[in-house]
């Protein structure tokens, strides 16, 4: 899980504009806070009820049942992650920077 999540910081990190990236962080920081939480009571939730009408914490079958969920989250984020992102800066050229605007630059500074 762990180094799931250092490979989500640095793909969301590289494809986001250096001007955004305090949001982009704060969000990404958001996002990971409220999916572990919501995630962790869901689970909790599902563990319990199906511990309740199959035997009690001594069976395994609600701990079963959590795992299968949180497998199945992990599944439809793949999925997501497979279809819906798209680096398009990787397969274009990128342009050149004109090193007079650099020169410019520099001239506007001294």
């Amino acid at each position: 899980m762990g180094f799931r999540l250092v490979i989500l910081s640095v793909t969301i990190f590289q494809t986001a504009p250096t001007s955004m990236a305090g949001v982009i962080g704060a969000m990404f920081y958001v996002a990971l806070q409220l999916g572990s939480s919501v995630g962790l009571a869901a689970a909790i939730s599902i563990e319990t009820s199906v511990e309740v009408g199959n035997g009690g914490p001594t069976k395994y079958g609600g701990r079963a049942a959590a795992l299968w969920f949180v497998l199945g989250t992990v599944a439809i984020e793949a999925i997501a992650v497979l279809l819906f992102y798209h680096k398009i800066s990787d397969h274009q050229l990128q342009p050149k920077p004109d090193t007079n605007d650099e020169i410019r630059r520099d001239e506007m500074k001294n």
